[in-house]
């Protein structure tokens, strides 16, 4: 999907969150409720970092997780594409602030 849309992700590598995260970043994102879940867990209580759901960020989705689209038909991911890129374009406006 990503290179579809003109993305190079070849370089980009996933891996788990740590406790130092919850100092080191601002905001920590989950795509779903039993990620959040996990995260908050996770979270030491000095911890600096915001969690939410990405589709916390878009006007009328809080709550919402991103649907997985692995179980379903390749059209589903499409519909997580979406999604991703609407919570990630709502987050950075939430980032940048106004003006």
């Amino acid at each position: 999907m990503a290179a579809r849309a003109g993305i190079d992700i070849s370089n980009l590598r996933a891996r788990q969150v740590g406790p130092d995260d919850f100092h080191r970043f601002d905001h920590i994102v989950a795509m779903d409720h039993e990620n959040l879940a996990a995260l908050r867990r996770l979270a030491p209580p000095e911890g600096r970092a915001r969690l939410s759901l990405l589709l916390d960020h878009v006007p009328g989705r809080r709550g919402q997780a991103v649907a997985d689209p692995y179980f379903g038909e390749a059209a589903g991911f499409d519909a997580t594409w979406r999604d991703v890129t609407a919570g990630a374009q709502a987050l950075l406006r939430l980032i940048l602030g106004p003006g």
